[in-house]
């Protein structure tokens, strides 16, 4: 609940609503990002300053940041999910 609150807050107007981008940012639900400590690099370090990401430490700490990599990592979750409970069925 908390990573989604702050995702909401801080990420939403750039990422996209339930973290589905629109296409102009990247979306955040399959990037090999979330399998790694980089994200914390993109996200508190601002190593992804010169492409428009910016350092959110000014606002978001360390543990806040995990829990929007958790949101993120369930919300790849889910569209897994859905893409398989879509595919048909070919037995």
């Amino acid at each position: 609940d908390h990573g989604f609150r702050l995702y909401t807050t801080s990420c939403s107007s750039c990422h996209g609503d339930a973290a589905v981008s629109g296409g102009i940012t990247p979306d955040l639900r399959s990037p090999p990002l979330l399998a790694s400590d980089s994200f914390y690099d993109v996200v508190l370090g601002g190593v992804l300053k010169t492409q428009g990401m910016v350092s959110w430490s000014p606002v978001i700490n360390h543990d806040d940041a995990a829990d929007i990599r958790a949101y993120l990592i369930h919300r790849a979750h889910q569209t897994q999910q859905q893409k398989a409970d879509h595919e048909p069925w070919t037995g």
